[in-house]
């Protein structure tokens, strides 16, 4: 928990670039000299200073830092410090996320994402990379013993918040609370048993032995508040008896995204999904859409739906070629008449190079 601990709030953000033979070059000072903190320390050397807290206070601010991806982090010459520390890259993830922070309908609750439960957190960062709701929950986070207690790793789970912190910078955030998520982390519970912690449910995982199958726990997560699954929806789809048949319910479902692979292609995936539950089966429909400054090359998006075992019991494709392509492009994938029996685990959606 050391690493944890000892990470520091910084306070200032000092943004310098010197000239370079860039188009991009004019346009980022005109950009800079928009600042209140911007000054020009030389002939050929700026600097724009700005209080991180500033980044929520101030939405001035927040647009001018928009303009950044297309400007001042294009050029060769720009060096970024957080108090004295230099970052190796531009945070642009980070800036990203409190634009969207901003723009969301709740701002306060937006870094809890209370927009989706696989991925809701009670750390206050929804990059700390720990959803308890999520099909992993707290797996290999601990260990159940014989009793059925999970006994929680607290150093693990502390490096495994402080690593996802880290990368990209999110620990810099404003809206970052380092003593809520240390004093969080300090009151964890040691162990867990879900016979008696009832909001918690034990991960299983089945095995086919001596012709069964058998279950097996291999870790815990949170249960979904149960009236997320509680409403019925009408819908016109015809029955095997050519009659109306309901929605036992309808839900937003989790995406598992590899973020790795879009920024390795230079592209961004907004997606939404939604199962659709009837009386013997269920139905997946996915939207979402592809946004990039332009294609490397063709490329394929493909959905896997897994079962609580991981099996993949559905999966599709769809493919983006590179010559068509202007700048945003949407898509959407369609499962339907999935078993029942097969329950939902997750949903991966990732791009391929073609």
């Amino acid at each position: 928990m050391t690493e944890l601990l000892e990470l520091k709030k910084p306070q200032l953000m000092r943004i310098i670039f010197s000239q370079t033979k860039s188009r991009y070059y004019p346009i980022a000072i005109d950009v800079a000299e928009r600042f209140e903190g911007y000054k020009k320390n030389d002939e050929n050397t700026h600097e724009i200073t700005i209080l991180i807290e500033d980044f929520i206070k101030d939405k001035s601010i927040t647009a001018l830092l928009k303009e950044f991806p297309d400007t001042v982090w294009k050029l060769s010459t720009v060096n970024i410090f957080v108090d004295e520390e230099k970052l190796i890259k531009p945070p642009k993830e980070l800036i990203n996320c409190i634009t969207n922070s901003i723009e969301a309908y709740n701002p306060e609750d937006y870094c809890y994402s209370s927009d989706a439960y696989w991925k809701r957190n009670d750390f206050g960062c929804k990059h700390c990379g720990i959803y308890p709701y999520n099909y992993n929950g707290l797996e290999n986070l601990g260990y159940i013993d014989q009793n059925g207690d999970y006994i929680v790793d607290k150093e693990k789970l502390a490096y495994k918040i402080y690593e996802n912190i880290k990368k990209n910078y999110y620990y810099i955030c404003p809206r970052l609370n380092l003593n809520m998520i240390k004093n969080y982390i300090m009151n964890f519970p040691e162990k867990i048993n879900p016979k008696i912690n009832t909001e918690w449910e034990y991960l299983e995982k089945s095995e086919y032995q001596d012709n069964q199958n058998k279950k097996y726990a291999i870790g815990i997560r949170k249960k979904q508040p149960e009236n997320l699954n509680n409403f019925v929806v009408e819908d016109n789809r015809d029955n095997d008896n050519g009659e109306n048949s309901n929605m036992t319910g309808s839900i937003r479902l989790p995406i598992e995204k590899i973020e790795s692979l879009e920024e390795k292609l230079g592209i961004e995936l907004n997606i939404t999904a939604f199962m659709n539950k009837y009386d013997d089966d269920y139905s997946i429909n996915i939207v979402g859409e592809i946004v990039s400054d332009s294609l490397k090359s063709d490329l394929e998006v493909i959905a896997n739906v897994y079962n609580i075992n991981g099996e993949i019991i559905a999966t599709g494709s769809n493919t983006l070629y590179q010559e068509d392509f202007i700048g945003i492009e949407s898509f959407k994938f369609y499962f339907y008449d999935i078993p029942i029996s097969e329950e939902f685990g997750k949903l991966r959606i990732y791009p391929k190079k073609r």
